[in-house]
């Protein structure tokens, strides 16, 4: 029986290694982060509980397989092994209160506080490196990304708008008039020549024409769910949606980036409040057939046990 366990682990490893995509999706509500084969819409387990306190805000870097988390209550940027779940560094963040998080394209930390016109760069180690400057009217700073043309970009709440800045904070240009929307987003990123917005409370994610440094296409809003805060990239034109349609029933939804439409709908098991998404695009076999033998290894351990 156990080696027809093992061998059925190893199987689905070498089937999910072919194409797969790891979602990440961060439980504000339960302090912890699920993980979801998106493709196939197959839960595989959580991480972080006994290490997070009040994350609000996460970002993946899968150049060194990590996971960094911002913890509003801790003041600390958390950093985990999303295949193992187990923490490797952390660093002292601001007291920021609940605040979304990013990475730059080097991997320097981007956050800003929700309840704040100010938006900072960090290294890793949590040394500042730069102030964002907010424009005129702005409540509070909402998301951030840095594109391939090395601007970075900030979505503000107050004048439901995103601004253009360089590597040293200064603003260069507003590149998205008015939309409401916006005043809620959570999450952005380009992919495809699209820049990809979470729609927040609005429930909806938005896209929009990217066009490197001149301003971009007006905003097209897409259907998602009642709370739209995630949203992540997949494999070419695949997005996904993370959110909640009410209490304890927080859902992932994938989209077409170039059509709009609805690939899939899953429901995130025991998930309380998903305020954030990460995608792990294609991983080596080995990193799927890891965490696949782990967790049969570990039910092979439970069945010695009771033996």
């Amino acid at each position: 029986m156990r080696l027809v366990l093992l061998a059925s682990v190893l199987s689905v490893s070498c089937v999910a290694s072919a194409s797969f995509e790891l979602v990440l999706a961060l439980d504000t509500g339960n302090h912890m982060i699920h993980r979801v084969d998106g493709e196939r819409s197959i839960y595989l387990g959580n991480f972080g509980a006994n290490r997070l306190l009040y994350p609000t805000g996460m970002a993946v870097q899968q150049s060194t397989n990590r996971v960094h988390v911002f913890d509003a209550n801790l003041h600390a940027f958390i950093s985990f092994d999303y295949n193992t779940g187990e923490k490797v560094a952390e660093a002292v963040a601001p007291s920021f209160g609940y605040a979304q998080f990013g990475l730059a394209n080097n991997g320097d930390f981007l956050i800003g506080d929700f309840a704040s016109t100010t938006a900072r760069r960090y290294s890793q180690s949590g040394a500042l490196l730069a102030t964002f400057t907010a424009p005129a009217g702005a409540a509070g700073t909402r998301a951030m990304t840095q594109a391939a043309d090395g601007n970075y970009y900030v979505a503000w709440s107050g004048i439901n708008a995103i601004t253009r800045h360089n590597s040293a904070g200064a603003l260069l240009a507003t590149v998205v008039g008015t939309n409401a929307a916006l005043s809620d987003c959570r999450q952005m990123f380009v992919q495809n020549n699209q820049v990809v917005i979470s729609g927040g409370s609005s429930g909806r994610w938005m896209r929009a024409n990217y066009s490197g440094s001149t301003a971009w296409g007006s905003i097209t809003e897409m259907t998602s769910m009642a709370f739209a805060y995630g949203v992540s990239g997949g494999h070419f034109s695949t997005i996904y949606s993370g959110g909640y349609v009410g209490t304890g029933n927080c859902v992932l939804n994938s989209f077409n980036l170039s059509t709009g439409g609805q690939m899939s709908a899953y429901t995130i098991p025991g998930a309380g409040n998903v305020t954030a998404l990460g995608t792990v695009v294609a991983p080596e076999p080995h990193t799927v057939v890891g965490m696949l033998m782990a967790g049969g290894l570990g039910l092979l351990s439970r069945r010695k046990r009771r033996g």
